[in-house]
């Protein structure tokens, strides 16, 4: 009897107009749904990324190719004096490296959500399941991503002996939060990018603006508006904290990697309630 019940408060909740008003029986679903998200999204993840790299020539090579064409352009224009920069404290190839891998994780988290619903969209249109599982899917991908680009700065750290094993675990663990940072943003615009294809392209545009204006190949001025600025981008106080914690273990990350952290942490329980409620309204609009 109490099976049916559970079963009735949970055909409601997925067929009423307003979930929310009842926000004990949404969130219970909604919990129940996480744990089959997270097999359903492992599933996606295995055939969307050997669907991916199935026909290329380089394979998995292309998880880490962008960030090694990215790192070697900017070698060269620093060495051809094109591109003026002051780190003394590290070689700059290290430098634009990790910072390059940073801010590459960041752009996948940021652009997986959004690409994985496209992929998954008649799926999304047949069949009825957790559309976390999308979002899960996505996270694993940036996640394998992630570990392919750490391997890579681990052997160039050998290469310059700067590997220090208790600062290249904290900096690995800390691009994590760029990772989770990524996702929330990006889960924030996939219902918008589900209806207009625009979206997308635009937020791809604008993250190439945006890379510009996050301290990825160059460092933090010491002081002017500039690095005000700099320091309004959400992305910089992770960026450049991961980064510097690789190179100096004793480094104390600074408060505001902490309310960066607080404030995506908030915007991702206010954007997880957003995209439940507004995922079917979207899937019912496209079925139209």
């Amino acid at each position: 009897m109490e099976e049916r019940v559970g079963l009735d408060a949970a055909w409601r909740l997925r067929t009423a107009e307003s979930p929310l008003r009842n926000p004990r029986e949404f969130f219970t679903l909604l919990l129940v749904d996480m744990r089959r998200a997270f097999y359903l999204g492992y599933v996606l993840f295995v055939r969307d990324f050997s669907a991916k790299y199935r026909q290329t020539l380089f394979g998995y090579l292309w998880a880490v190719l962008p960030v090694a064409f990215t790192t070697l352009l900017f070698i060269a224009l620093s060495a051809a004096k094109v591109l003026q920069t002051t780190q003394a404290d590290i070689p700059y190839p290290l430098f634009v490296l990790t910072g390059t891998v940073l801010w590459q994780t960041f752009f996948d988290s940021l652009m997986g959500p959004i690409s994985g619903v496209q992929r998954s969209k008649t799926m999304l249109l047949k069949l009825n399941f957790p559309k976390e599982a999308v979002v899960v899917s996505a996270l694993l991908e940036a996640a394998f991503n992630l570990v392919l680009r750490l391997l890579i700065v681990g052997v160039v750290l050998l290469c310059y002996s700067s590997l220090h094993p208790t600062g290249f675990l904290w900096f690995s663990l800390s691009t994590l939060s760029l990772v989770f940072l990524g996702t929330v943003l990006g889960v924030l615009f996939v219902p918008l990018s589900l209806l207009f294809h625009d979206v997308q392209y635009a937020l791809a545009t604008f993250a190439g603006l945006w890379f510009f204006a996050t301290p990825v190949v160059y460092p933090i001025p010491a002081g002017g508006t500039a690095r005000s600025l700099l320091l309004l981008n959400p992305v910089s106080p992770l960026l450049t904290s991961s980064r510097a914690v690789l190179f100096n273990p004793e480094q104390q990350f600074p408060a505001a990697y902490f309310v960066i952290l607080i404030l995506a942490l908030v915007t991702a329980a206010l954007t997880w309630v957003f995209y439940r409620v507004a995922m079917p309204h979207v899937i019912e609009r496209l079925g139209e």
